[in-house]
């Protein structure tokens, strides 16, 4: 008596992997979740810290080169409107040459939030008070001056969705950027 060998033929394995890849495709933006806008502000915050902190380890400029250049911040933090935000940050590097009066932006951390979330705009003069709103449009930077004080700004988000709202507050005193998930 010859036995059958039971099994599954290579073309049977092959449709079964091809069903779970589609289905998996499918299933992943839904398991992925939609981010959330104070988890964005948290993102913005650490970049603000960052620089601040890289600012410090950057000690003060040059007296010639701030007076020509007209800033004495050694990090900056920009903040490039669009779909998607981008959040760049760079420290001031100057000429080595001592008698020399310039300097160059050179961009050390680039990120780009996530195009569900959007900055709405930002305040100059931040406040912890959520009755204050938003009040431009523009490119905000934030500059880090080599005390680690940054400044002072209300930075606005959102989702899409206009379900979550977060504000990032830079305080001038120093320190850490407080995040809110209201505004």
């Amino acid at each position: 008596m010859i036995r059958r060998q039971r099994g599954f033929t290579l073309v049977e394995m092959m449709v079964v992997v091809a069903i779970i890849g589609i289905l998996v495709v499918v299933a992943y933006p839904l398991l992925k979740g939609r981010p959330r806008a104070i988890d964005v502000a948290a993102q913005v915050s650490a970049k603000i810290s960052e620089a601040a902190r890289k600012s410090i380890s950057g000690g003060a400029v040059r007296a010639n080169v701030a007076q020509s250049i007209g800033v004495t911040a050694r990090t900056r933090v920009i903040i490039e409107l669009g779909s998607p935000t981008v959040v760049s940050t760079e420290r001031l590097v100057e000429d080595a040459a001592l008698n020399s009066t310039s300097a160059s932006w050179i961009e050390f951390n680039r990120i780009a939030l996530p195009k569900q979330v959007q900055v709405l705009g930002w305040r100059e003069i931040p406040t912890l008070s959520p009755t204050a709103g938003v009040e431009l449009t523009t490119d905000p930077t934030i500059y880090c001056e080599p005390d680690g004080r940054c400044t002072g700004m209300i930075v606005y988000l959102q989702t899409t969705d206009t379900k979550t709202r977060a504000r990032v507050v830079v305080l001038p005193l120093g320190g850490t950027p407080v995040t809110f998930d209201s505004w």
